[in-house]
């Protein structure tokens, strides 16, 4: 064995090298890149601006995390007073998706929604995207608790949508008109909005067809609640050309997302149809109302 045999291998550093995992990281990398600083994370979640909240909170809406997204917002919202709130855009920014994360009865919902519309009407105008959204939000709201002031607020979003010439947008605004005037029993006018918003769709074709198919889908709902069959079976047969072929993936994501708009509305409009129409029938005619044979809905939807 020579002398060079056992004269210790040296690294570009002059120590020692070592071969495999374990080798030395400056043998590696003789000029190492300093490393950067990461900025150190708020000790508390208060201690974010509202902007970073709110843009966080929407990212995590987006991606269904709404429990996520509702601890964000929480320590911005939760306790706090709409009615002394600044009119500040991104308050009313986070005021619109604490409505999307709140359960349907939190007992600051309506005041966060009404803070939200009307703080936007006074900052942006009464016609801006951001007040009619707000606006859909505080009527349903209002509607889910009974108030009938969701009226005039859904009647003032159709006539902003339509001031615009956002005509999709004010046929799907009508169509949730239709559903409140049906949820507190109002069943010919309801009827009237709904057909007025189908009515609009298949005249003016919006190429966006969202609203087409909201308009159809509500009438359809509110018809068959009010066992109109006949007028039902209409509008479905004039619904056919727009929608998916049967028996495809997309037709059958439609028949289970319409069944299930259908039969929500049944069921919670069945007790107020029942009693009124049929009481207006047998006290007209002295006879109880006459009922054609029921109709599978399903079916013809799938």
């Amino acid at each position: 064995m020579t002398g060079d045999a056992t004269r210790p291998r040296t690294g570009p550093n002059g120590g020692r090298a070592v071969a495999g995992p374990g080798r030395n990281r400056a043998d590696r990398n003789p000029h190492p890149r300093p490393r950067r600083r990461r900025r150190p994370a708020p000790a508390v979640l208060g201690e974010l601006s509202l902007a970073t909240v709110v843009r966080r909170a929407d990212r995590a809406i987006n991606n269904q995390r709404l429990r996520l997204a509702s601890w964000l917002l929480r320590p911005y919202l939760a306790g706090r007073d709409p009615r002394t709130a600044p009119d500040d855009p991104v308050l009313i920014e986070a005021a619109m998706l604490w409505h999307l994360v709140q359960p349907a009865d939190a007992e600051d919902q309506v005041a966060w929604c009404c803070y939200a519309y009307h703080a936007s009407r006074r900052l942006h105008g009464v016609q801006h995207a951001v007040t009619l959204s707000a606006g859909g939000s505080l009527a349903a709201s209002l509607a889910l608790r009974g108030d009938r002031d969701a009226f005039a607020v859904h009647r003032a979003v159709v006539d902003g949508y339509g001031a615009v010439g956002n005509l999709d947008a004010a046929i799907i605004a009508r169509t949730a008109l239709a559903g409140t005037l049906h949820r507190f029993g109002s069943c010919a006018e309801a009827i009237v909005e709904a057909r007025r918003a189908w009515d609009d769709w298949r005249q003016t074709h919006c190429p966006c067809g969202g609203g087409g198919l909201l308009a159809a889908v509500g009438l359809l709902a509110i018809l068959i609640a009010c066992r109109r069959s006949t007028a039902a079976l209409l509008v479905l047969a004039q619904a056919a050309p727009m929608l998916p072929p049967p028996g495809t993936t997309e037709r059958a994501r439609f028949a289970r997302w319409a069944i299930l708009a259908i039969e929500s509305t049944r069921k919670r409009h069945e007790a107020t149809c029942t009693r009124t129409v049929d009481a207006a029938v047998v006290g007209v005619s002295g006879r109880p109302p006459r009922r054609g044979p029921p109709i599978d809905w399903p079916a013809l939807l799938q």
